[in-house]
This record gives structure tokens, sequence and C-alpha cells, in this order.
């Protein structure tokens, strides 16, 4: 059969435009100059294969580029291929290694690079591949053995392919589909050797490539496990160079500047810049001891996600500073921020001494980096271990854990930025009573107009503060949370009109703005901060009404259950963090003593009403808690503390009776009380 007959002289001068626009498109992704003989530079498989990691970075285990032997230098071949083809290039697209090792085909080569531009160009990879125009009068001139050649290896590129799915059918229809074809004439006994043979010849085919995908998984993991370590070394040698050399000498000066009335550094300072940071160092010191050990005789069948799985609760470790980051570089930077300032001088003097060439916040921001490195570092590894290895199931849990800790950490931090960002509002909002809120979170600040005055609009996840912006300060005006308002839209204002759709009555605030398009994304903003809250709401509302239906009104022992915990997940949520600024101390303390107190009398309720053994033990866990926290605590703080528990318990022991005669009411009428719905609500957003 001639694969030549089908394949026209206008076809061939195609490919050899398409040749010249791979060749500058290489050239240009890697700027290099590439010689006229492709094959000679593509043979060791070392162009193609730095091609492949300009566009994925993490396609290619590694690159055997210091080497003659051919079986490393197929290995850069197949790492190509097998990254191609993850890349997203169709299997009958790809060209076989000695296609390329030994020119037997070189268009394929070239055809299969073509496909991974045009792919690359699709998701938006630059430099583009520009493709040449085939123009008769520019075209070369090359020899009939050369276009006869060219058109014979054509035939052979295959072209687009259904994907057809083929369902398996088993040896015995199979062969009573083949002796309806042939027959009498034939007996399919005597081909059954054959017959045989080409299967094991197929499976043979089957099995090498799988040993190839292997081989590259094997090559992969090894290149992760490598990364991971290197990665955990330099990471661990940074921290103890941070406190060696900014850590101690700042704490020595701190200490000896005690006795002065205005030091430049403080231990408050300190504490602040720092934070946990020596915690940090001691657990990744020894996460890196136990990757050294295990690592140090690497096979492709040893595991590593058990080491995961048992530190990754200790990632919590890295909450209070991720938290304090925020504080830590604004304090850095108000800090440096002096004229002729003795902070800055003193780190200079330490770098220049010492020979660091990265400055402090260099430093403080690899602990908040480190996490989700883990976790891209596990995925890789996952995504290059095969199904029945030991550790893939272990990997897919280590990574599931480490993914939700790096979710847990960015949300800490998100909160402490908001918390951050609100009390800087705070400070220069005057005559507004204080809005900070652990339920309330920051959204932005606009510049807005009212009658054509100026106007700040801070937007929080359920309240709008509006006020008169002043030289430093900005002058309260008014705020509405958004149950107080019907958000409006006329035009080129947004409005604020009365609750309930009353389009009568005057509205409550119009803002309006020269600005189009911010006018347009406080709008955005808000509409999308009011269905928020609304959905938060309607899903406490599904949650309350799933488990407490009309014909199972809650008893008071159920909403006991349910108030404590809420209150215990209000206590989770809140981390106490000496090293934080004082005014976000001082917010959260009050926040713990007065959860802690309602927590508490809900216990002494529930303990009275309930024989349960577990309510008396956490009972007695609490009041420990309590004690602890003694010390702390100011004559103001502990009056507010012992009225908030009377009040609390009060309140719960009038409910309970309330609910028992409610109950008594209902099984006597036969009905159920009217309100309850509505109790039941108030409940849910108390």
């Amino acid at each position: 059969m001639s694969y030549s007959n089908a394949v026209t002289d206008d076809r061939v001068y195609q490919y050899l435009c398409i040749k010249d626009s791979v060749k500058d498109w290489i050239q240009n992704v890697l700027s290099v100059s590439l010689g006229d003989d492709l094959h000679a530079e593509f043979k060791n498989g070392v162009v193609l294969c730095y091609l492949m990691q300009e566009l994925d970075p993490r396609s290619i285990p590694h690159i055997q580029a210091s080497t003659a032997s051919p079986f490393k230098l197929k290995e850069n071949i197949n790492f190509f291929l097998g990254a191609i083809e993850d890349y997203g290039i169709r299997k009958h697209r790809l060209f076989y290694v000695n296609d390329l090792w030994s020119n037997l085909n070189l268009v394929n080569v070239i055809m299969a690079i073509h496909d991974l531009a045009l792919l690359a160009n699709e998701r938006g990879f630059r430099p583009t591949m520009v493709l040449k125009e085939d123009k008769p009068e520019q075209r070369p001139n090359i020899s009939d053995e050369l276009i006869s050649s060219l058109k014979v290896q054509l035939g052979k590129v295959k072209g687009d392919v259904a994907t057809v799915r083929k369902w398996k059918k088993a040896p015995g229809i199979i062969k009573r589909e083949l002796a309806l074809r042939a027959g009498n004439r034939v007996h399919l006994e005597d081909y059954e050797p054959f017959i045989q043979k080409f299967q094991a010849y197929v499976r043979g085919v089957q099995s090498r490539r799988q040993y190839q995908k292997r081989g590259r998984n094997n090559a992969h993991r090894a290149r992760v496990v490598n990364e991971l370590l290197q990665t955990e070394k330099d990471y661990v040698e940074s921290l103890d160079t941070c406190l060696v050399n900014f850590y101690q000498p700042l704490k020595e000066v701190s200490d000896s500047l005690k006795k002065k009335k205005k030091p430049w550094i403080t231990d408050d300072n300190i504490k602040t810049l720092f934070s946990d940071l020596n915690i940090i160092y001691g657990f990744n010191h020894k996460l890196y001891l136990q990757l050294e050990e295990r690592l140090e005789n690497w096979t492709p069948f040893k595991c590593l996600a058990d080491i995961f799985l048992q530190m990754v609760q200790f990632l919590k470790v890295y909450t209070a500073y991720v938290q304090n980051y925020t504080s830590a570089i604004s304090l850095y930077q108000e800090l440096t921020r002096k004229d002729k300032s003795r902070f800055s001088s003193f780190l200079k003097e330490i770098r220049e001494t010492k020979g660091i060439a990265h400055e402090l916040p260099s430093f403080l921001i690899m602990p908040v980096q480190r996490v989700p490195r883990y976790n891209m570092l596990l995925d890789d590894l996952r995504k290059h271990t095969w199904e029945d290895h030991l550790d893939y199931q272990d990997l897919v849990r280590a990574k599931e854990s480490v993914e939700d800790v790096a979710l847990y950490l960015n949300e800490k931090k998100r909160e402490a930025e908001s918390v951050q960002e609100m009390l800087a509002i705070d400070k220069v909002l005057v005559g507004c009573d204080s809005f900070i809120s652990a339920s309330r979170s920051y959204i932005g600040e606009y510049d807005l107009k009212e009658k054509n005055q100026d106007r700040k609009v801070y937007l929080f996840s359920n309240l709008v503060v509006v006020g008169k912006p002043n030289k430093d300060t900005v002058k309260f005006r008014m705020k509405f949370e958004f149950n107080q308002f019907t958000l409006l839209q006329e035009d080129d204002k947004v409005v604020f009109g009365q609750p309930g759709l009353n389009l009568s009555q005057k509205p409550l605030l119009v803002l309006t703005s020269n600005d189009a398009f911010l006018l347009g994304k406080f709008l955005d903003d808000i509409t999308e901060a009011i269905n928020s809250e609304k959905q938060r709401k309607n899903d406490r509302d599904v949650f309350y009404e799933q488990h407490h239906s009309e014909s199972a009104p809650m008893n008071a022992e159920e909403e006991l259950v349910l108030r404590k915990r809420d209150l215990k997940e209000k206590l989770d949520s809140i981390t106490f963090d000496e090293n934080a600024p004082i005014e976000t101390i001082r917010l959260n303390r009050k926040r713990r003593n007065d959860s802690l107190a309602k927590l508490h009398a809900i216990l002494e309720t529930e303990a009275e009403i309930s024989e349960n053994q577990n309510v008396h033990e956490e009972l007695n866990e609490l009041k420990i808690k309590l004690q602890e926290i003694e010390p702390e605590l100011t004559d103001e703080d502990r009056e507010r503390l012992e009225t908030k528990k009377r009040k609390e318990k009060e309140k719960h022991k009038k409910k309970r009776f309330s609910m028992r005669s409610s109950k008594k009411s209902h099984v006597n009428n036969g009905s159920s009380p009217k309100g309850k719905k509505k109790n039941r609500k108030s409940f849910a957003f108390h």
C-alpha cells in the first residue's frame, strides 16, 4: 500500500510552512537558535523537555542532559510524550520514540509539536505560534526525492479520529462472529495459534507502555519527595537564620532598654513581629528530621503520607502566626517609616555583618506560604502514584487534610485582617458606638455623595455605616443593618428605601457618585452581601425546621443542647493571641469571657434537669477553665462575668418553665401553641 498517493504537492509545502513555524516558536519560547536539521536538534529529547517545562514547569520529572547513553536519552523522549499527553494531546496524534530517535518519521514529530503549540495558544501561553502562509511564489526549491519522502511520511499522519466507545466482547462471541463471516470455507481452529500470538504481541505492547508510564511516574515521585525534603531543609534553615540573627539580638536589646522611658523596641513589639515563630521552628525541625530519615534510601514503593497524617493536626500551630502576620508587617512598616529609625539601622547592620541577603519581611512571610506548599506537593505526589500503591489512599487522605488546614488558616487570616480593618475604621470614625462583632466581616469602603456632599460609606457583611469625611477623621452620620432598609436602584442613584418596599415614604438615604463604575461596584457588593446574609439566615431556619418541626416542639433539654453547641462553635472561632494588638486582645477576651459565662450557666441548668454523667463532667472541665483564666480578670471582668452567669441561668430557668407550660397546653388542647414558630425563629437568630 502506498501512503503517498493521496498526498498532494500543496500538502507538502503546507507542511514545510508548519515546520518553519514550529521552529520559530520553539526559538522564541526558549530564546535559543536552532539549526536547519531539526532531527539533530530534537534527537536527544533535551530541547523538547525544556520546551514542555516552559508550558508546565512540573510536567517533566528530570532531564537527562549530561549523558550519551541511548537509554537515558530515549527516556527524555518518553517523558516528553507522556507530558504532552497529560497536557491534552490525543493519543493518535503522538509519535513513536523511534520516529524521532531513528528518524523514521520526523513529520509525525513536527505535527505533534504543532498540535501542542496550537493547544498552548488556546490556553493563553505566550509567545504564540504564528503560522506561516504557503505562498507559491515563495516556495523553496526541493528535490523530487525529498518531496516523495515527505509524501510517504505525511500519508502516515493520522487525522482526527471519532472517539467511539467499543464494548469488550467475550472470546466465544468473537469466534462465532468470525465463523459467520468466514462461512464453512475456513476452520478457525487452524488459526487460533496465530490469533493467540497476535494477542500476546498486543499485550506485550500494552505492558511496555504501562512500564514506561510507571517509570515516568516513579521519576515524578522521586522529584517530588526530593523537592519536599530540600524545600523543608531550606525553610527550617531560614527560620533558624531569622531567630538567631534577628529575634535574639532584638530580644537582647529590648531587655537592655526596659528601664528607659521611650525605648525604640519593646517586648510587645517583638511579640507582635515574631509571634509563635519559635514554636513553628521546633515543629518543622522535627518534621524535617522525619522526612530526612524516611527519604534517605528512597525507592518507588516507599510510603510518605503517614508522616503527614500524624502531623496534620499540629499544623494548626500556624493559626496564631497567620492571624498575626498582618499586624507584624504593619508594625514593621511603622518602625521603619520613622526618620533615622534605630530599628532600620540595627537591622541593616545585622544584615551587613552576617551577610544576609533578605530583609526581615522575607523571612516573616515564609510560614504563611508553607502550608499551601505542602498541599501542592502532596497533590503532585498523589497524581503520580498508581491506585494500587500502598501509599495511595493515605496520600488522598493526607492531601485532603492538609488542604482543610490550609483553608482553615486562610479563613483565620481573613478574619484577622477583617478585625484589623474594623479596628482601623473604629479609630477614625467619630461619634459611633462600636460596631465590631465576631459575626461581622469587613467588605470595603466607598467615597460616594449624598445631596452633593461627600460621604464615606463602610460596607460590612450585615451592616452599612455612613459618615462625613473630615481632615483626619470621619464624623458618623447613620448606620443600617440589612433588615432596616430596602435597596433600590434608580438610574444613577442607590436608594435606601423604607423597609417593606413602602415607596410612598421618604427614602432613608440616597447615594450618588460622579464615578459610575464606583457606584456600580458598590451596588454589586452590597447586593451580594445582602443575598449572602439572607442565605445564611435561610440555612439556619432550614436547620431548625428540619430538627424541630411543628409536630415535635423543642423541649428544654433540646434547646439547651443546641444553645450549648452554638456557644462551643463560637468559642472555637475565638483565637486568644497575646501577641495581637491590645484592642484585639481586649475584644477577644471579652468575647471569650461572655461565651464561657453563658456556657457555664447552660451546663448548670442542664445538670439540674439531666442525669447524664457527661454533662457533669463537662461542667467540671469548664469550672477548671474558668479557674485558669481567673488571674487574667480585673474586678470589672469578674463582676460582669458573675452578672452574665446569673442572668443566663435565670433566663434558662424561665425558658424551661415556659416550655413545660407550653407543652402541657399542647397536650391538653391537642393543638400547637400560638407563637411557637416565631419563638423558634427568634431563638435561631439569637
